[in-house]
């Protein structure tokens, strides 16, 4: 019962990274400065509305309002960035980061990290998924502690994932 749940979590968390939008910034990439979250008004949301879904940026793709906690940032009427957390529960005590994503207007000023020390301090996340060739969010994860699985990477090795399931140590 317990490998079934897990095997059904891993299932959702590959079609969520699969489905999920790849850094499109490349290896040239340099930070435009630094603007704070803090700027920004922050708002819990449970549930995406036709509105949202109506965005040019596709921040709610793989998102679910009503099982994930979720957070977004505003500047005015305009998205600046979202983070979404599953909560795991007795077989998996691991709170998974299901999304980080920053409006590309407002990429390149530190927001991604901010978000990213948000999800871990008041959300408590402890856990994420990142596509192997996601090396920006890669490195952002490892610079804040996350760690690979052995097993994952052995998935990643044989050929059987193309993700790497990251934890928080």
């Amino acid at each position: 019962m317990i490998k079934m749940k897990i095997k059904a979590a891993l299932r959702y968390l590959d079609i969520v990274i699969e489905s999920s939008l790849k850094s499109d910034l490349d290896k040239d990439y340099k930070p435009k400065g630094r603007i704070s979250l803090s700027d920004f008004k922050a708002k819990q949301i449970t549930e995406i509305t036709p509105e949202m879904k109506k965005s040019t940026i596709t921040f709610f793709k793989h998102i679910d309002a009503k099982r994930d906690t979720v957070y977004i940032w505003m500047d005015n009427d305009e998205i600046v960035g979202v983070v979404s957390v599953r909560y795991g529960d007795k077989e998996d005590n691991h709170n998974w980061i299901t999304a980080i994503q920053v409006n590309p207007k407002y990429r390149g000023y530190g927001l991604g990290e901010q978000i990213l020390n948000f999800s871990i301090s008041h959300l408590h996340a402890n856990a994420l998924s990142v596509a192997i060739d996601n090396k920006i969010a890669l490195e952002m994860y490892k610079r804040h502690g996350f760690k690979i699985s052995k097993e994952s990477l052995a998935d990643v090795e044989a050929g059987r994932r193309k993700v790497y399931f990251m934890y928080l140590k």
